[in-house]
């Protein structure tokens, strides 16, 4: 059965991706296992697509498979969500072996050579992947490492000890998870075939539900709005899960700011969802009243079929999963509207998804503009020339006088000289834009002042020069080693200790400071020296990117490379 199983995966995945998988190093003719070596290929892609949300396209085009590929056989990056996706994939023909450890050590030395910038230890598909290779030291980036493979599910003791091995460096003390840099995917036989499955015979979504104070549209297009309960939403969610989103531009975001304050909302004040969701948008095929209640508003019954969530993805994913743990939804209520495509073209869906997919969106951060400390020290700092955009605008450009509200968070949290506020702003800099807690109420509140941040800025803005000049000055094999990560990934840390070393004391509340750059350098070269030291020593292990993330870590770092 094993075998019968695999030969059908192979077959799908053949059909799904092989156009668009590269095979010029391969010889059809004369290699004997060109069709096993184009199948691993088509695994890879289809990890790709799964895990990276790729298209088929860009799936295929993101295979690295080959000579020299250091263990990946896929690199793809997704500017979207980014996320950037490792794969290693292995074509197992008798369906109920496991990739072998040795290979698997290979696939995690892979990795770390990526992820470290060694791309000199990768064949030419690798090197040319310049979005990806770049995507490395993009801030905001996290990394899915998946193992894709048509053997059975349980990896082996060895091979498992080397995965937990490499998540276990990469994520350092944070738990892997939805909010983990780094995630683990393991792709076996029986989760492909699954995968498969469902994709093929995803059954058409066809919805009954209660609408309450309901009202209807009937031109141009027939539509009903009102309140849902969130406990039928959770039914939905219980009985389709995300084959309710299969036309959304997006699935489920997983562990964001967003969807954790709808969860919050939901447990804690169930009352007041109703005012502070967006709601849920949903297309039908068709979609019909019930007779019962006739013409009264106050409750109707309604069925639609081939549903799909168009807009509200996270408000549905969130409600289900809460649903699911045993949360009781039924006080809670969600504006919903339901729009009827019976007899209109396919274009209509796709405008309508878009549109509601476009809208611009009211992040936490935009609250800030509201503090009354933002106005005063706008106040204060034109007055000593400078302009603070605390507003969101697209058009801004930042210049020597003029900054914005996440240079300024970046600024102070250096001030601070505490190195968890360092880790935070590289782990999540969201967590800065929490109006009524640390670490916002302890950087900005009413003893900040112009002075305070306008020397901030510029202590900030020297030291991140002084360190690209110590970047370019490293041998250019060191260029994407770890050194290098010290001046970028561990700039933070860098800079609250220089400024410690320094120790200008209530001078930077009370007057501008002109920044030496000479010492400034110095002191970095020194400090990162010391830093790089300390962690070759006792964090060799580590991706120093997600090191720099750890609040603990990172005090220890602080504490052990003082000068």
């Amino acid at each position: 059965m094993s075998k019968f199983i695999v030969k059908q995966i192979a077959g799908r995945v053949i059909d799904v991706f092989s156009t668009n998988i590269d095979v010029s190093d391969l010889n059809k003719v004369k290699d004997k296992d060109f069709e096993d070596k184009l199948t691993t290929r088509c695994l890879a892609a289809f990890a790709v697509r799964f895990i990276g949300g790729a298209t088929i396209e860009e799936s295929g085009g993101a295979v690295t498979d080959g000579g020299d590929d250091n263990g990946i056989d896929a690199v793809f990056f997704n500017k979207n969500t980014k996320r950037l996706v490792l794969v290693q994939s292995k074509y197992i023909k008798d369906g109920s072996s496991e990739p072998p450890a040795d290979e698997i050590r290979s696939f995690r030395d892979g990795v770390h050579d990526f992820l470290d910038g060694k791309i000199e230890k990768f064949n030419t598909k690798v090197k040319n992947k310049k979005d990806e290779i770049a995507a490395i030291s993009q801030f905001g980036t996290k990394c899915d490492i998946v193992l894709v493979y048509t053997g059975k599910n349980d990896l082996a003791k060895h091979g498992s000890e080397v995965i937990s091995e490499l998540m276990d460096g990469l994520n350092g003390d944070n738990s892997e998870g939805d909010d983990s840099v780094f995630r683990f995917h393991k792709l076996s036989k029986d989760a492909i075939f699954d995968i498969l499955s469902k994709k093929e015979n995803t059954a058409s979504v066809d919805l009954t539900f209660h609408l309450k104070e309901w009202g209807k549209i009937e031109t141009p297009f027939k539509a009903y709005y009102g309140r849902i309960y969130g406990s039928k939403i959770g039914e939905w969610w219980t009985e389709h899960e995300d084959n309710l989103l299969q036309d959304n531009i997006r699935k489920m975001l997983g562990d964001t700011e967003v969807n954790q304050q709808i969860a919050d909302t939901a447990e804690s004040n169930p009352d007041h969802f109703w005012y502070f969701n967006n709601g849920v948008t949903i297309l039908a095929e068709t979609l019909e009243k019930s007779t019962e209640n006739r013409d009264n508003r106050d409750f109707g019954f309604f069925s639609a079929r081939n549903a799909s969530v168009v807009n509200g993805a996270q408000t549905v994913s969130v409600l289900g999963k809460l649903s699911k743990k045993g949360v009781d939804l039924s006080k809670l209520e969600v504006p919903i509207r339901i729009i009827s495509l019976a007899g209109q073209d396919v274009q209509l869906k796709k405008d309508i998804t878009r549109t509601n997919n476009t809208q611009n969106t009211i992040l936490s951060k935009d609250f800030i503009a509201q503090d009354p400390t933002q106005e005063s020290l706008q106040k204060q700092l034109a007055l000593l020339g400078f302009e603070y955009q605390v507003k969101r605008d697209d058009t801004f450009k930042s210049s020597a006088k003029v900054f914005d509200l996440d240079e300024a968070i970046e600024a102070l949290a250096i001030f601070s000289l505490q190195p968890n506020f360092s880790a935070a702003f590289r782990k999540e800099v969201g967590r800065f834009y929490v109006l009524d807690k640390s670490p916002y109420k302890s950087i900005f509140n009413p003893t900040t002042s112009g002075y305070r941040l306008a020397n901030a800025i510029n202590f900030k803005r020297n030291v991140y020069e002084v360190l690209r000049d110590l970047y370019d000055e490293l041998p250019s094999d060191q260029k994407n080693g770890r050194k290098s990560q010290i001046y970028s990934n561990g700039s933070l840390i860098v800079s609250q200790l220089i400024f410690k070393g320094i120790n200008p004391g209530e001078s930077v509340n009370t007057d501008i400071i002109n920044w030496d750059n000479g010492t400034l350098k110095n002191s970095a070269k020194t400090i990162a020296d010391k830093i790089f030291s300390y962690c070759e020593a006792n964090y060799q292990s580590n991706y120093l990117r997600t090191l720099f993330q750890n609040a603990k870590k990172c005090d220890d770092i602080f504490k052990n490379s003082q000068i």
